[in-house]
């Protein structure tokens, strides 16, 4: 698709992507970057479909990175669970555990909120993704190169301004999300949603 430079700015001069390229030793994880081979799906339903796998992807990871830091609130739980068992007064209480700790409880509470909000709106894009392919099933003129270039708009502004996920838990959950989306997208290819 061609660069949107009203949403993204100019694109990178060649010299810059030199540079930065000189830094990847081995580019073969980013060759390969999409999990199913869309054979003939024709341009641009290829192109929506491989929005959708990166959607996906960029849903369930947050959720999951959401729950962990639930972890936070646990953490609150257990102080107040062992200010109970030494029977420590409210104020030994508050200056011994709560206080010290009450920053990252915090913390963890509104990272939490802000990876279940990306996802929540991942889902919404993954939604409007769907409704695009069953249009595009029934009728393939339907979709648009516009409706591709709108999603990888948003997809990009919910790229730039969300919470990122911390690439233990990306490595830790990739294979699994890596055959959820490959059987999602062979899903939609066999089924019959839109043609092959």
């Amino acid at each position: 698709m061609p660069w949107n430079a009203a949403l993204a700015g100019r694109p990178p001069v060649p010299d810059d992507v030199a540079a930065a390229a000189r830094h990847i030793r081995d580019d073969a994880q980013y060759r390969r970057w999409y999990s199913i081979d869309l054979g003939d799906t024709p341009w641009p339903a290829d192109v929506l479909l491989c929005q959708r796998q990166s959607t996906i992807w960029n849903r369930r990871d947050p959720r999951a990175y959401g729950i962990v830091l639930i972890a936070g609130v646990m953490w609150f739980l257990v102080g107040l669970t062992v200010a109970i068992a030494r029977d420590l007064s409210l104020a030994a209480y508050l200056i011994k555990i709560f206080l010290p700790s009450a920053p990252e409880f915090l913390d963890a509470l509104d990272l939490a909120r802000q990876h279940w909000h990306h996802a929540a709106a991942r889902e919404q894009l993954q939604d409007k993704i769907d409704d695009l392919w069953k249009a595009y099933a029934s009728r393939p003129a339907s979709l648009a190169i516009t409706d591709c270039r709108e999603i990888q708009d948003s997809a990009y502004l919910l790229r730039r301004d969300g919470p990122r996920v911390p690439t233990a838990i990306y490595k830790l959950r990739k294979q699994t999300s890596e055959a959820i989306m490959r059987a999602g997208t062979a899903s939609l290819r066999a089924e019959g949603h839109g043609p092959r």
